[in-house]
């Protein structure tokens, strides 16, 4: 629910205009964002421990970023899709 609806409608309506790059690079920035909250909040809670120490240490936290890295470059690809110049100046200009 989290991965499919609520971070992207957070990443499109709150985020995208905040973080400056090709949508890609955007993408992957919020996916790391989301990383550092799971792993300083959510994984502590858990009983995981701070960067999943209690989880496998390295190997977990370095799996959960590449994770998150690929799942925010494909949100960036898939939100971050502009239209063409044309159609952009049609927008504005009616």
């Amino acid at each position: 629910m989290n991965g499919i609806i609520v971070f992207p409608l957070i990443y499109t309506f709150f985020v995208y205009e905040k973080i400056k790059g090709a949508p890609v690079a955007r993408g992957i920035v919020w996916g790391i964002i989301l990383w550092l909250v799971a792993e300083i909040v959510f994984m502590p809670m858990a009983g995981a421990g701070l960067f999943s120490a209690n989880l496998g240490g390295m190997k977990a936290v370095m799996a959960a970023l590449i994770g998150h890295v690929v799942y925010g470059s494909t949100l960036g690809a898939i939100a971050g899709k502009s239209e063409s110049p044309e159609v952009k100046s049609k927008l504005r200009h009616p």
